[in-house]
C-alpha cells in the first residue's frame, strides 16, 4: 500500500511555455513557502525539461502526465480526414481511454500493466492526498481531446480514489457541445473547489448546475510572479532608460491574422519612428513565426532590425516579466503577455481577443483596449489609432492600472489556500 503523503501538481506544462511555467513557478513557490515540508508529485509531459525549470526540488517528484498516454491516438484522430478513419480513430479513443480510466483506478497490487510510464504516474497519483490543477484556460470544446476530456477523466479517476480536486485560477469554455456542457457539469460537481479568472466562466459554471459554494473568482497565479534581477545584456536597449520601447506578442494562427499582424507593425514602425520593437515569444514555434513576419517586412523596411529585437523564448517567466515593464506598452494576443504587463501597471492592448484576455481587461476597466480587429471598419488604421492613443497617454494608463492595483478586491491562491490548508488539516501539520 503506496503511503499518501503528496501533494499532487497538475497543469499546462509541456515543454518550455513561458505562460505555463509562470503559473507552475509561482505556484511551486507559493506551496514550498506556507508549507515547506510537503512532498509534491508533480506531473507534465516533458519531465527532464520541466526539472531543469524547478529551482528547489528537494521535495519534488516529476512524474509523466497522465494526457501523454491519449496522445498518439489524439493525434491520429485529429489528422484523420475520411468520416469513416474518424469513427475508426474515435473509437479507438474511447477505448483506450476507458481501459486507462479502469486501469488507474485499481489498487496498484492489482494493476497488470507493463508500461513503466504508465505504473510511474498510477504510482504518483497514490501518493498524492490532494491534486491541485493549477491555473489554465485549456477546458474548453477546442481542446476537448487534447486538454478536457483527459483532464475530465483525471478528476473522475481521483473521485474513485478519493483523492479531493482543487480547480486553480481556470478560464472555462467556450463549450459549444451538449455533450461537452453535460460531462463538465456531471464531473465538476465531484471538485472540491473551482477558481476562475473571469466572471464569464462562473457564469458558464452555474448556467451548467455547479454549486456557487464551490466556484471562486480568482486572478491567474502568474499575477504574482515576481519579477527578475536582469544578469545578461541582451543588447543595450535594456541596460538605459528608453521611454519608446513597445512590448509585441504575436503568434501564427491562420492566413487572415499573419497579413493583420504584418501590415501592423510596418504601420508601428511608420508611426512611431523613434520607437524600438521588442518581441516576446511564448513558445519556440512564436520565434520562427516572428521572424517570419520581420524578414518580409524587410522587404520595405530595410533597418527593420536596427529597430526590433526578438528576445531569446527560454528566458524565465520572471526575466520576462522584468523586460516587459520596461516598455511604455505592449500589444499582442497571448493571455500571460498580458498578465505581466498589466500586473506591473504597463499599458497593454489585446488584439484577437479571447474569452480569457477579456477578462483580464474587463477587471482593469480598459474593455476598449481588448478586441478583434474584423469588428473595425478599417482594422489596420482603426488598431493604429488605439495603439496612438495609448502610447501618448501612457502615463494617464499607468496611473489607472495602479490605482486597480491598489484598490483590487480579486484575490489571487484563494483555491490554492483552501487546498493547502486541508493538506496540512490531513496530515495534522501546525502551521
Amino acid at each position: 500500500m503506496v503511503e499518501r503523503d503528496s501533494i499532487g501538481l497538475f497543469g499546462g506544462w509541456s515543454g518550455i511555455h513561458v505562460g505555463d511555467d509562470a503559473i507552475l513557478l509561482e505556484t511551486l513557490r507559493k506551496i514550498q513557502e506556507d508549507i515547506p515540508e510537503a512532498k509534491i508529485q508533480l506531473f507534465c509531459s516533458t519531465p527532464e525539461i520541466t526539472k531543469n525549470l524547478v529551482i528547489n526540488t528537494q521535495k519534488v517528484e516529476i512524474s509523466p502526465a497522465f494526457r501523454c498516454f491519449t496522445r498518439e491516438t489524439t493525434n491520429k484522430l485529429l489528422s484523420s480526414k475520411s468520416f469513416l478513419e474518424r469513427l475508426y480513430y474515435r473509437i479507438n479513443w474511447l477505448i483506450k481511454s476507458a481501459r486507462l480510466l479502469d486501469q488507474c483506478s485499481k489498487p496498484i497490487d492489482k494493476l497488470n500493466t507493463t508500461d513503466d510510464e504508465l505504473l510511474s504516474f498510477i504510482k504518483s497519483l497514490n501518493r498524492c492526498k490532494i491534486l491541485i490543477f493549477s491555473g489554465g484556460g485549456y477546458l474548453n470544446s477546442d481542446l476537448r481531446l487534447s486538454w478536457l476530456y483527459p483532464s475530465l477523466m483525471l478528476i473522475e479517476i481521483c473521485r474513485r480514489l478519493e483523492i479531493p480536486v482543487y480547480l486553480c485560477g481556470q478560464t472555462i469554455g467556450p463549450l459549444n457541445s451538449a455533450k461537452d456542457k453535460w460531462l463538465v457539469s456531471k464531473i465538476f460537481k465531484n471538485v472540491a473547489l473551482i477558481g476562475t479568472r473571469e466572471d464569464k466562466s462562473v457564469e458558464i459554471l452555474k448556467d451548467l448546475g455547479i454549486k456557487e459554494s464551490t466556484i471562486i473568482r480568482e486572478k491567474d497565479a502568474a499575477w504574482n510572479l515576481q519579477t527578475h534581477t536582469l544578469n545578461f545584456d541582451l543588447t543595450d536597449i535594456f541596460s538605459q532608460e528608453n521611454s519608446n520601447l513597445i512590448g509585441i506578442s504575436i503568434q501564427d494562427r491562420g492566413t487572415y491574422e499573419k497579413d493583420f499582424d504584418k501590415k501592423l507593425i510596418q504601420q508601428i514602425i511608420n508611426r512611431f519612428p523613434q520607437s524600438f520593437l521588442v518581441f516576446f515569444p511564448h513558445v519556440n514555434t512564436d520565434v520562427d513565426y516572428q521572424k517570419t513576419i520581420l524578414s518580409e517586412i524587410q522587404k520595405t523596411h530595410q533597418d527593420i532590425y536596427q529597430r526590433a529585437i526578438i528576445i531569446p523564448y527560454d528566458l524565465l517567466p520572471n526575466q520576462n516579466k522584468t523586460l516587459m515593464q520596461k516598455c511604455k506598452i505592449c500589444i499582442g494576443s497571448r493571455f500571460h503577455f498580458h498578465v505581466f504587463a498589466l500586473s506591473t501597471a504597463t499599458p497593454s492592448i489585446s488584439v484577437f481577443k479571447q474569452l480569457k484576455t477579456s477578462g483580464i481587461f474587463r477587471d482593469y476597466q480598459i474593455t476598449e483596449l481588448c478586441f478583434n480587429p474584423q469588428d473595425f471598419a478599417e482594422p489596420i488604421k482603426n488598431t493604429i489609432d488605439i495603439i496612438e492613443k495609448v502610447f501618448y497617454s501612457s502615463d494617464n494608463y499607468q496611473k489607472l492600472l495602479r490605482d486597480c492595483i491598489s484598490n483590487d478586491n480579486i484575490s489571487t491562491h484563494i483555491v490554492l489556500d483552501k487546498a493547502i490548508q486541508n493538506f496540512r488539516s490531513s496530515c495534522q501539520i501546525t502551521s
